[in-house]
């Protein structure tokens, strides 16, 4: 019986621990959506707003390329300034 009650135990643990942290690929891909959206097609505006090269910016909307830190610190900003604008 404690056999039994034991693997009950774990499975509840896990069922019940969920905990979502943000990935680079996450916000890449919301970030992808929002250009699609604002109809932003231009690589090198969107390179110039994220402040990387042309090349850089072709990679990361083909989801060819996961950002580092700064850039993708800089999506945030500049999705949040869009949304912003847009009220």
């Amino acid at each position: 019986m404690s056999k039994w009650s034991n693997n009950l135990a774990t499975k509840h643990c896990v069922g019940w621990y969920e905990h979502h942290e943000e990935t680079p690929l996450d916000v890449l891909e919301v970030f992808v959506n929002w250009t699609k959206t604002r109809h932003l097609r231009s690589y090198i505006k969107i390179a110039e707003m994220l402040h990387v090269t042309r090349n850089e910016a072709k990679r990361l909307l083909d989801l060819a390329a996961l950002p580092d830190d700064v850039t993708i610190k800089r999506m945030k900003e500049v999705m949040n300034r869009g949304a912003l604008e847009a009220d």
